[in-house]
């Protein structure tokens, strides 16, 4: 016999978080890393703004690179060009 199906109300989760915060109830990141496909490709006027948006929300160069999927040197490197 198999058990009913839980509605997600009475469903218990296991809130394990990731590398970026031990609880994903306490991410300081504004979109989860996970809900970023690694290998979308983002425009670059696209990517830039986002890198823009989060340095202003206070975010590190780990932290954007982890959401956006590319290395932090890729930050880094974006960032520079953005304040030439």
């Amino acid at each position: 016999m198999t058990a009913p199906d839980r509605v997600p109300e009475r469903t218990h989760f296991r809130d394990t978080g990731c590398d970026v915060a031990p609880a994903c109830l306490r991410c300081p990141l504004p979109v989860c890393r996970y809900d970023v496909p690694a290998r979308q490709v983002l425009r670059a006027s696209d990517r830039r703004e986002r890198i823009r948006e989060m340095t202003l929300a206070g975010l590190s160069s780990v932290q954007i690179a982890a959401v956006l999927g590319i290395s932090v040197r890729s930050v880094f490197r974006i960032r520079r060009e953005m304040n030439a």
